[in-house]
């Protein structure tokens, strides 16, 4: 879902083959730490900050990365997406901030 939206706004916005390159790295490092916080959220977050019920991955017997990782590895992979995510933008200097700060919110998240 990410990387076919920053896919599509830079094919829009006239963006070369390298910036849309760039682009669908960071949206596909995004989408997978995105996804990996979720199932840590899942398993250890408190309902009331996550605002949904918690727990469903482990009860539906879903793998998910905390199950086959454990909890430091799925967040040190987090971390390690994010990062490779931001050097993705490493091209676009100051008009990425946006974007980088987004990174930052998807790793940092309580919901």
């Amino acid at each position: 879902m990410f990387r076919v939206s920053l896919r599509l706004g830079a094919i829009v916005g006239g963006g070369s083959d390298e910036q849309i390159e760039s682009l669908e790295t960071y949206g596909s490092k995004l989408g997978m730490a995105f996804q990996v916080t979720d199932d840590l959220l899942d398993e250890t977050g408190d309902e009331d900050q996550v605002g949904k019920k918690t727990g469903k991955d482990a009860m539906r017997g879903k793998l998910t990365f905390p199950t086959m990782l454990g909890g430091a590895e799925s967040r040190r992979r987090a971390s390690v997406l994010i990062e490779e995510a931001c050097q993705a933008l490493a091209g676009f200097d100051a008009a990425a901030e946006p974007l980088v700060s987004l990174a930052s919110f998807v790793l940092d998240r309580e919901k």
